[in-house]
C-alpha cells in the first residue's frame, strides 16, 4: 500500500528520490505480473485508500487484457466478480460508493464490465 501511494501520490510523504524509484519498481513488477491478481483484489477490499483501490483495479484490468482470467478455473473467475460486486453492493449501501473518486467509480465499472 506504501509502495502505491508513494508512486501514484507524490505528495504523501517526504522520501529520497531512490525511495520512490524502488517504489516505482516495485508497483511496475505487480502491474506486470498476471498472478498478482489476488493479492490486489484482497488489498483493494481492505484498504481505505482511493489510489490505492484505483491500482488494485489496474492490476486486476491487467489480468483480464493478458489472457490470464480466461484461463482461470470457473471457481477463480467466480471469486473475482462476486468479491467486487459484494464490494461495490456494501459500499452502496453503506454510502460509500458516491464518495469514492471518479476515477475508482469508473475503473470498477470497467472491471466489472470485463469481468
Amino acid at each position: 500500500e506504501r509502495a502505491v501511494m508513494l508512486v501514484l501520490d507524490p505528495t504523501c510523504e517526504d522520501v529520497s528520490d531512490d525511495v520512490r524509484a524502488e517504489a516505482a519498481t516495485y508497483t511496475n513488477a505487480i502491474l506486470s505480473d498476471p498472478s498478482s491478481w489476488r493479492a490486489c483484489l484482497g488489498l483493494f477490499l481492505e484498504t481505505s485508500q482511493p489510489l490505492v483501490r484505483f491500482f488494485c483495479l489496474q492490476a486486476v484490468e491487467g489480468t483480464f487484457s493478458s489472457g490470464v482470467y480466461a484461463a482461470l478455473e470457473a471457481d477463480a473467475r467466480a471469486e473475482v466478480r462476486n468479491a467486487l460486486l459484494q464490494w461495490t453492493i456494501s459500499s452502496a449501501e453503506a454510502g460509500v460508493l458516491g464518495t469514492e473518486g471518479a476515477f475508482v467509480r469508473n475503473k470498477l465499472a470497467l472491471v466489472l464490465v470485463l469481468a
